[in-house]
């Protein structure tokens, strides 16, 4: 079983006389082909395209040019705006959204008009990334674009069709008095479900947004409340916060008039805890 063969160049590389002769057999044309395809790719979906290069008799779009000329477009590029700029100053005073204010709401108006919601809405946040500026531009890191404008919105749960949207101003100017931060989210909530309470519907939330009280208010309207909660909100029994002694799995219920907590011990001394105006039993669904 000795191997007597004895080592060679192989066929391609026999006359390679120049370094640029021995990076061509290694390099061949399909492989620098392949390279230039990949990175045109690539730089269509990140890079805009000029004017110029769009309004090309040569290697232009089409459309573009049979729906305008391109000093029309630059135009309006140039002119376009979504408010009254002469009384801007003055709106920017006491709101930071005066540049799109009316076209936001408009737009809310319009989600509303053409889509009626099912039973469940669910309230959360969602960060519009951005870098460009902007006096409430937040930064998230928990995010993947981490700068941009935070948006909560109220969706219909099943289709998560946007219904109801609050863009995050921080606080506005000439405010005067600042609530609560507890007071601010549940006022938040019932802000963006006003407009579906009353029929009986069922608002999801995650722990940033979920309380007793708000889950208490919404009963108010008749309207029920589940979410997960924060272990650290004062309504939260001793008995249900994370235990080591607790086994895995495990779940404690604690009801109290017309809600009801679960602590459920997914893995050793952490507990995700659940409050819920819509459920009364110790009913457990496991999938």
């Amino acid at each position: 079983n000795i191997l007597r063969q004895q080592n060679s160049v192989g066929r391609p590389a026999v006359d390679v006389q120049t370094v640029k002769e021995a990076f061509q057999v290694l390099i061949t044309k399909e492989m620098v082909l392949l390279l230039v395809n990949e990175t045109n790719r690539r730089a269509h979906l990140i890079l805009n395209e000029s004017l110029n290069e769009l309004w090309s008799m040569i290697n232009g779009r089409p459309i573009f040019r049979a729906t305008m000329s391109k000093n029309r477009f630059k135009t309006l590029l140039q002119f376009c705006r979504f408010d009254n700029t002469a009384t801007r100053e003055e709106r920017l005073k006491s709101d930071k959204l005066a540049a799109i204010r009316d076209l936001w709401t408009m737009c809310l108006a319009r989600l509303q008009v053409c889509y009626t919601p099912g039973g469940s809405l669910t309230v959360d946040e969602q960060l519009i990334p951005t870098r460009g500026r902007c006096n409430f531009r937040q930064y998230m890191p928990s995010k993947p674009g981490e700068y941009g404008l935070k948006i909560f919105w109220c969706c219909d749960s099943g289709t998560a069709y946007p219904l109801n949207g609050e863009v995050y101003l921080g606080r506005q100017p000439g405010a005067t008095a600042v609530a609560k931060d507890a007071n601010r989210i549940r006022n938040l909530v019932k802000r963006l479900v006003h407009p579906w309470i009353n029929i009986g519907r069922t608002v999801t939330t995650d722990n940033y947004f979920t309380s007793a009280e708000l889950a208490e208010d919404l009963l108010g309207v008749q309207t029920t409340l589940v979410g997960t909660i924060r272990q650290n909100k004062k309504e939260i029994p001793r008995e249900l916060q994370p235990n080591a002694q607790r086994p895995e799995q495990s779940s404690i219920f604690c009801f109290d008039r017309q809600l009801t907590l679960v602590s459920y011990m997914p893995k050793k001394s952490h507990a995700v805890i659940l409050l819920s105006s819509l459920h009364h039993d110790q009913t457990i669904c496991r999938r």
